[in-house]
């Protein structure tokens, strides 16, 4: 009961009010709402327990697909297969991180390790990521890069490269075989602007907008596509605005194409050389010394299947099931680099990390989570412990040889850590 009393002409006034209906809906509303919390905890969970255990079995696969291609230099039949396979892993690996992502979205998880980085450094990524699907559907990538200067921002590499690698994925999947499609590069003022043109599908005046939303799926029903599941664009938007930016799209109706822009602020603009759209291009690999790897893993397809990879690349490798055999290699054969898994039976891979590193030997080596874990905390943990690098299964071979080019020049005096496909760790 509500008692309220206040002054009259005649005297004290006391009102009397029955609040418990209201005070049950209060009640009611906080327990929903505890709810709520709670099976957003529970779903971010699956989501991450999910993607561990799809990673894992993917991992062998890639690698396996890497050693038939180096086995299969001269079968073209064999190279056209293992490609196509190929493919087909990176986007479900692709798929898996965009189920992680739409996890972080919703619970406010997404933080961006900002720097000042060229933009076409950025669009470079993106190309390098979105080439496959390119080729795939016999597309034309046309580059135009305007400005005779590099445009300097203050952005995530890493965050940034996958909006416009979602925005260049995306206009393959909705094109017809043998499209074009133009990536251009502009500054107005104090904004960088970049488009993503194609002849695809095209988007009706109304939805817009509607294209940008969770899961939204706009589209003819009468149209073929790749589909997906109508994270990418979402996503784009997102990570956009935590740049700061804004993301459009426009689009004169089904079956005239599309148009995607995004602006971003500039930080500023070196005087340099000029830029010429050649230096969005893929860089030639360097060629890497000789290791002595350990693989620790207790997968022993995936770790048969790395350690054969790296033989096939001449590295000394050798193997251990789990944290108790890894700290008896280790001390058995001097690995200048090991790549530690992190969930083992005996002893895992951090409790094996922080051991190797009590070794006389052990502050010299450079350790390298190669796992399925891929979440903001599970980065801090494997750095905790005192590994250099954190790769994500399936790692690709670019990754793969990044960080062994990084490992042979690292003098272990910082934070070098890498994420998923040897980029900055996901939030």
């Amino acid at each position: 009961v509500e008692v309220r009393a206040y002054p009259t002409p005649q005297g004290l006034a006391v009102n009397f009010r029955d609040i418990g209906q209201r005070k049950q809906i209060e009640k009611e509303l906080k327990h929903a709402l505890a709810e709520l919390h709670g099976r957003e905890e529970q779903l971010s969970e699956f989501l991450a327990i999910l993607a561990h255990e799809l990673r894992n079995p993917l991992a062998p696969v890639r690698n396996g697909l890497q050693i038939l291609r180096l086995r299969a230099s001269t079968d073209e039949l064999s190279q056209r297969t293992v490609n196509m396979m190929d493919r087909q892993v990176s986007h479900l690996v692709h798929v898996v991180d965009d189920l992680l992502d739409v996890s972080r979205i919703t619970r406010g998880a997404i933080a961006l390790k900002r720097e000042k980085i060229l933009l076409t450094d950025v669009l470079a990524s993106a190309v390098e990521a979105s080439r496959p699907m390119i080729e795939a559907h016999a597309h034309e990538l046309v580059i135009d890069v305007r400005p005779t200067v590099p445009i300097v921002i203050d952005a995530d590499p890493h965050r940034l490269a996958q909006v416009f690698s979602n925005l260049l994925s995306n206009s393959a999947k909705y094109m017809d075989r043998g499209g074009t499609i133009t990536l251009t590069l502009d500054c107005l003022g104090v904004e960088a602007v970049v488009s993503v043109r194609d002849a695809g599908i095209g988007i009706p005046p109304d939805a817009l907008e509607r294209v940008f939303e969770m899961f939204s799926q706009v589209r003819p029903d009468d149209v073929s596509s790749d589909g997906g599941l109508g994270i990418g664009l979402s996503l784009v938007r997102t990570l956009t605005q935590l740049h700061g930016g804004s993301v459009s799209a426009s689009s004169e109706g089904p079956g005239t194409g599309s148009v995607f822009t995004v602006r971003l602020p500039v930080v500023q603009q070196q005087l340099a050389a000029s830029v010429a759209a050649a230096d969005i291009a893929l860089h030639s690999p360097v060629e890497s010394p000789h290791h002595c790897v350990l693989v620790v893993d207790d997968n022993r397809d995936a770790a048969a299947a790395l350690a054969l990879l790296l033989q096939m690349s001449g590295h000394e490798v050798h193997t251990a099931a789990d944290g108790e055999e890894a700290i008896k290699r280790a001390q058995q054969v001097h690995p200048n680099i090991i790549f530690m898994d992190l969930g083992m039976p005996r002893m895992n891979g951090i409790e094996a990390t922080r051991r190797i590193r009590a070794l006389p030997q052990g502050q010299g080596i450079n350790i390298i989570a190669l796992t399925g874990w891929a979440q903001e905390s599970d980065h801090e943990r494997t750095h905790g412990a005192g590994m250099d690098f954190h790769l994500v299964k399936p790692v690709s071979s670019e990754a793969l040889q990044d960080v062994l080019d990084q490992a042979n020049g690292n003098d272990r005096s910082g934070d070098r850590r890498t994420g998923r496909a040897g980029q900055p760790p996901g939030e």
